[in-house]
């Protein structure tokens, strides 16, 4: 029986386990891992961001499957940061994040019309049929 993915708000305190969860995905994507819990615990205030708002972790069981974060760029951008690990693709975890995501975008876009944009990885094979079905 596979564990029931929870999400919830991510903390300093997940520091260690964030920068594990990065390293994993930019290994499979980019050949490295490079990220420290200094670096984890930066990018969730990065930008002005609050953690209990604008960031949530994927978990099943105790295991991180998944991140997002969103973010004001701009007086006319909301940028948003999402991953899931490698092993959990096509379990929902994606989903479960961009719709947090897009939930978030549109509390920041509250006071005018925003574009909202996307960080990804150039090798990331599962992004080629996202943009070939935008075209």
């Amino acid at each position: 029986m596979q564990e029931q993915l929870v999400l919830r708000a991510a903390t300093d305190h997940d520091a260690d386990r964030l920068a594990a969860f990065v390293n994993t995905c930019t290994l499979t994507y980019q050949g490295v891992a490079r990220s420290s819990p200094a670096d984890a615990r930066t990018e969730l205030h990065e930008h002005g961001a609050d953690p209990a708002t604008d960031s949530r972790v994927a978990l099943t069981g105790d295991e991180i499957v998944g991140l997002a974060r969103v973010w004001e760029a701009s007086t006319e951008e909301v940028r948003l940061y999402a991953r899931t690990h490698p092993q959990a693709i096509g379990c929902g975890v994606g989903t479960a994040l961009l719709a947090f995501c897009e939930r978030r975008a549109r509390e920041l876009s509250r006071a005018g019309r925003r574009e909202l944009t996307t960080t990804s990885w150039a090798a990331d094979p599962f992004l080629l049929g996202c943009y070939a079905n935008i075209a």
